[in-house]
């Protein structure tokens, strides 16, 4: 019962992203992969890891992008608020208040397909 009511809590999350008009990324945590969606397609797959072995954020938590920071290369950075971060796996560490948030490492590439495809306001899905 316990994994029908995830799923149909993941089926609502799906068809409310889909009513919105807009791309959204999905993780799923365990498996430590993610996708990039637009409606019902997938525009970009990716794994990541997150900093010291532990889970970022919990299961079913809907976030959104606060703010992009651009820059260098190495600099750029999704924040979700003070809950999530996402960032290059090259990217280099800042002082600061960022340093305390999770974070979520993607390869370069995948990175810069994503923060060129999001905005502000984009939404994540942590499922599974």
């Amino acid at each position: 019962i316990a994994s029908l009511n995830h799923e149909q809590e993941f089926l609502l999350m799906q068809k409310a992203f889909y009513a919105s008009d807009s791309k959204y990324i999905l993780l799923d945590i365990p498996s430590r992969t993610g996708m990039l969606k637009y409606r019902n397609r997938v525009l970009r797959t990716f794994v990541f890891s997150t900093t010291a072995g532990r889970r970022p954020v919990t299961r079913n938590t809907v976030l959104k992008v606060t703010r992009k920071i651009d820059g260098q290369e190495r600099k750029r950075m999704l924040l979700f608020g003070d809950a999530l971060l996402i960032q290059s796996k090259r990217s280099s560490l800042d002082a600061g208040k960022e340093k305390r948030v999770p974070r979520i490492l993607i390869g370069p590439k995948d990175f810069a397909a994503i923060y060129y495809a999001v905005e502000q306001g984009t939404m994540l899905h942590t499922g599974k």
